[in-house]
């Protein structure tokens, strides 16, 4: 298969389509904005050599937009001082975008999500820097399409039409393979009131699988503090009808309910996953798992197997006592392989809501993962922050996890610790002293009792507006990095990591 990596022809038709967008009207106001994140890494992963490993990784947008038009692109380099035959240079997203109040087209490089995104999703995690373990290749992590895009509205009516082809963002770059999935899909929705009904078909054509999928969702809002989703997606069977869910079926299952007032609320939502492995990971439904900002919980976050998994999720939040939160959350989900592997989640924390010169959060949580082995795993700690005077801030992390892991004849005790210490004023300056700690036997380069410690500093300076230098020097442990329901690998680092990111 031929590489489908974007030609210098490309680039030549893209800078010609902006000159003509700047030159076609001078007295429409026109602008270009450009962003640009350097990150330069002395050091490497404990235990591999050398361990002053030498690289670099620089992403440049360059977009310019003039009334409902927009064209971009981006390129991307990564490079050691070592021979690595993954290095690069290249211009890796570029599209067209026209926009007004009926149609909305994109050409060339496109985020797109279909429904809740049991079918179809696309993202990317702002400021994130994806490293292939195998490779040690370094990206961008992102999930677009490569075609074109073409959305209609006319009255309660919208149609979305897709052609392109889907990223496979965990292989390297100069992989060839990145694009198999090749998709067509077609959604429209029904608005009426504060109601609206939709329909989704979606082909799938990759050299191991053509499949057609079909879904249908229904959703709104009822008086001001109600609100409703369902979705029922599905591989379509000539043998099998629609509605029919059995175990020679592939289908992804999704519904929430909500409830909101001013003080208080909840969400109740509930899927049911089963041989919805579409492509290479064309899909990427609602994982109904929290979504922790604490450091060792979000490390320890669970991730969903499409293959097959039932569960539920609620979270109840109130602040009827006035300034503070209270917040509850439970998620449980079921796989089962022929063998059941459950997990299951309860999560509680109070806060108070800043209306005095300290804040504090305080949590705890119990979590049972039988897919890792981790029969128990508690978890505690707080944050407190003090506003002091000339707008500094300064505030202190702890946390506390010990987890239970391994067969009965074999249990694993293991004890995590994070601490940090960290100085701001406002955002124009920060300094942050952690310290995480662990006896996990699974860490490189552990003590002769089996513990290990990732001491670090990281600084944080703004010199002008749109510019921030980042400094990292310590030891850094890795683990799951989860962001709005996407998960990604980050791979122990010792040394020295200097990030420059310039927005104009």
């Amino acid at each position: 298969m031929k590489n489908r990596r974007p030609t210098r022809l490309h680039l030549r038709i893209f800078v010609l389509i902006w000159l003509i967008l700047f030159s076609m009207n001078p007295m429409v106001h026109a602008q270009f904005s450009i962003a640009n994140m350097l990150e330069t890494q002395i050091g490497n992963i404990p235990g591999e050599s050398p361990d002053d490993l030498k690289t670099l990784y620089n992403q440049f947008n360059l977009r310019y937009q003039i009334n409902g038009l927009s064209a971009f692109i981006r390129t991307e380099q990564y490079h050691s001082d070592i021979q690595n035959p993954n290095e690069y240079f290249q211009l890796s997203r570029f599209g067209v975008y026209y926009k007004n109040r009926y149609v909305d087209v994109k050409a060339g490089h496109f985020y797109e999500t279909l429904g809740r995104g049991l079918l179809l999703r696309g993202y990317e995690i702002p400021g994130s820097i994806y490293e292939d373990p195998g490779t040690r290749s370094r990206q961008a992590f992102y999930k677009d399409m490569q075609g074109v895009s073409a959305t209609g509205r006319y009255g309660g009516f919208d149609l979305k039409l897709i052609a392109g082809r889907s990223l496979q963002n965990q292989l390297p770059v100069k992989n060839e393979h990145r694009r198999n999935d090749s998709i067509l899909a077609a959604q429209m929705n029904y608005r009426f009131g504060s109601h609206a009904i939709g329909g989704i078909w979606m082909h799938l054509n990759n050299p191991y699988q053509n499949d057609h999928f079909a879904s249908f969702n229904v959703n709104g809002t009822v008086g001001e503090k109600w609100s409703y989703y369902a979705e029922l997606a599905k591989k379509v069977l000539n043998e099998q009808a629609y509605f029919t869910l059995n175990d020679a079926s592939s289908y992804g299952a999704y519904a929430s309910v909500s409830y909101s007032s001013n003080k208080s609320g909840f969400s109740l939502e509930y899927k049911d996953y089963h041989n919805f492995l579409i492509g290479n990971g064309v899909a990427d439904p609602p994982t109904l798992v929290k979504e922790h900002s604490y450091h060792l919980l979000n490390r320890s976050t669970h991730v969903t197997e499409l293959l097959d998994e039932q569960g539920v999720q609620l979270e109840v939040f109130s602040g009827a006592l006035e300034d503070h939160l209270f917040t509850f959350n439970y998620a449980r989900s079921v796989n089962d392989f022929g063998l059941k592997f459950n997990f299951q989640e309860f999560f509680i924390e109070w806060a108070t809501t800043g209306n005095t010169n300290w804040e504090y959060k305080v949590f705890a949580d119990y979590a049972m993962d039988d897919f890792l082995l981790e029969n128990h795993r508690f978890a505690g700690g707080t944050n407190v922050k003090h506003h002091c005077l000339n707008g500094w801030t300064t505030s202190l992390n702890l946390e506390y996890q010990r987890v239970n892991r391994g067969l009965e004849s074999d249990i694993e005790l293991i004890d995590n610790v994070y601490m940090a210490l960290v100085f701001s004023k406002s955002s124009k300056f920060s300094a942050a002293f952690q310290v995480d700690y662990t006896t996990d036997s699974f860490v490189e380069e552990a003590a002769e009792d089996g513990s290990k410690l990732f001491p670090s500093v990281n600084l944080s300076y703004r010199p002008l507006s749109g510019q921030t230098i980042q400094l990292f020097a310590g030891e850094r442990r890795g683990g799951n990095a989860c962001t709005a329901g996407i998960c990604y690998e980050v791979l122990d680092f010792k040394g020295v990591e200097l990030r420059w990111t310039a927005k104009f």
